[in-house]
């Protein structure tokens, strides 16, 4: 009986941490899925984009996805986008 009581328990923690895991890798993928710069996430559920507060978000978004590009370069493969190098300075540390 000791025995079938111990299993029990142990079958039970697993499948609640196992749970809590799935939740929250459900959660960072709904994260990941929205994108909150995009013209649409701006635009979910507007009728008229014509007003001046729509728009002044649409230039918001359009801004922060090309500062968001503006860090990153093709690279000679394929188009692929890569992060630039940072500029390397010459007068670190030289005495």
């Amino acid at each position: 009986m000791r025995n079938l009581t111990s299993i029990t328990q142990k079958f039970q923690t697993r499948n609640s941490i196992t749970t809590k895991e799935n939740e929250d890798l459900r959660d960072e993928m709904a994260k990941r899925k929205e994108n909150m710069s995009a013209k649409r996430h701006v635009l979910k559920g507007q009728i008229s984009i014509c007003s001046e507060e729509n728009m002044q978000k649409l230039e918001a978004a359009e801004a922060a996805t090309k500062k968001r590009k503006a860090g990153q370069g093709l690279s000679k493969r394929g188009g692929k986008r890569q992060k630039q190098a940072q500029p390397h300075t010459a007068d670190t540390n030289e005495a």
